[in-house]
């Protein structure tokens, strides 16, 4: 349960600062493409953070076992989008 309650809030600590962004960007006039490309985007690498967090990762002794390469493409997609629509 601990997972689901960490894939619910992760979410929800970075979608409220892309939406005030993306809002931004639309008030400055950036293109609707653009726009578009950065939401579908920032849903991708959200989709990917949480299928690692609930599905991918594994653990033993609490202890990951492995490399999660969903969680860091996810994260990676996430900030860049953030970083693109901040500059």
């Amino acid at each position: 349960i601990r997972r689901r309650i960490r894939a619910q809030g992760n979410i929800s600590e970075y979608a409220p600062i892309f939406l005030i962004l993306l809002g931004c960007a639309e008030h400055e006039g950036l293109d609707a493409w653009a726009l578009h490309l950065f939401g579908l985007a920032f849903f991708a690498g959200r989709v990917m953070h949480a299928y690692s967090v609930l599905k991918a990762e594994r653990y033993a002794d609490q202890t990951l076992t492995a490399i999660p390469v969903w969680r860091i493409c996810g994260m990676v997609c996430t900030l860049h989008c953030i970083g693109g629509l901040a500059c």
